[in-house]
């Protein structure tokens, strides 16, 4: 791997936030299951951001049938946004305000300074992923033809790691009638506040799976999951025996970020594919088009399909 990805250089040139770590860890241990998406109510989804309060932007985002290029992308690549939809999202992310409230879904806000993160190659934010992860979820939970799944916050994977697995063991009490239930389990997963990836608990396979777009792998995610996971058993009375697991690092045809800057985005397309059960059929190529799709993705709270 080239020397340009070595954490140093990472850790000086990303300053990925995770804002909400603090606040979701005190909520998990308070009784919010640390998930504050979760436990804002499912039941009010339909209705976010329904009536006057929608940003004009957005609502003429909202207007789009067809908002897909699938006749004209070049051969191989993810086809992109038509012209108008393109601009609008532009014009969003390219707003003086920073501050300014574009939505807000399951107690997750997107302002501009949000939606920027998706912008050229800036490094993608926790608001950005978690806001995405809310909507993988959501597509799962209406569609039993997909995987079943559960996504963790982005600031999960951390408070395993740094204070143990007992911090987030209120953070699953949504999931009924256990994760064990689940044919996954994932993590989008932000290493040394420098680097994104997503990592998978596969509970059909039996497997704890990494996949990060630079190869580089957080060989601590096994020992962690294994500890989680054991933790979740003994909370749930279920006999578990980890003898039966094996770790899984991706083989070489996992898409690979070629620059410093794009893993979060390839993180939250890990994340969808898994999410679908379907192959990476993504490339570093496909990182434009990418960024745009995911920020109309988050302005109409509707995932395109991936074809």
């Amino acid at each position: 791997m080239s020397s340009a990805f070595n954490v140093t250089a990472n850790a000086l040139a990303c300053t990925i936030a995770d804002s909400d770590a603090d606040d979701a860890g005190d909520a998990g241990d308070a009784g919010d299951a640390g998930d504050v998406g979760d436990a804002a109510g499912d039941a009010g989804a339909d209705d976010a951001d329904d009536g006057d309060g929608v940003h004009p932007s957005v609502a003429a985002l909202r207007q789009f049938d067809q908002p897909l290029l699938l006749a004209s992308q070049p051969p191989g690549q993810l086809p992109g946004l038509v012209g108008g939809a393109e601009d609008t999202v532009v014009e969003l992310w390219e707003s003086d305000d920073d501050k300014e409230e574009l939505i807000e879904r399951l107690a997750v806000r997107i302002l501009v300074e949000n939606l920027r993160t998706l912008s050229g190659t800036k490094w993608v934010d926790d608001q950005v992923i978690n806001f995405y992860r809310n909507l993988c979820k959501q597509r799962s939970d209406e569609d039993d033809s997909l995987p079943n799944i559960w996504i963790g916050r982005t600031n999960m994977y951390n408070m395993i790691k740094e204070q143990g697995p007992k911090k987030v063991k209120r953070w699953t009490k949504k999931v009924k009638p256990n994760v064990f239930a689940k044919d996954m389990i994932l993590f989008p997963m932000n290493l040394n506040n420098a680097h994104w990836c997503c990592g998978c608990v596969n509970m059909k396979k039996k497997r704890f799976e990494l996949y990060d777009s630079t190869g580089v792998h957080e060989h601590e995610f096994y020992g962690n999951m294994r500890a989680w996971l054991t933790m979740e058993a003994e909370k749930g009375e279920i006999e578990l025996n980890l003898d039966e697991w094996t770790n899984y690092d991706e083989d070489a045809s996992i898409p690979r970020q070629e620059n410093m800057h794009d893993c979060g985005v390839f993180a939250m397309f890990f994340l969808s594919c898994l999410a679908l059960g379907k192959p990476f059929n993504f490339s570093q190529a496909d990182m434009p088009v990418l960024r745009k799709r995911i920020a109309f993705e988050i302005l109409t709270e509707k995932l395109l399909p991936v074809v």
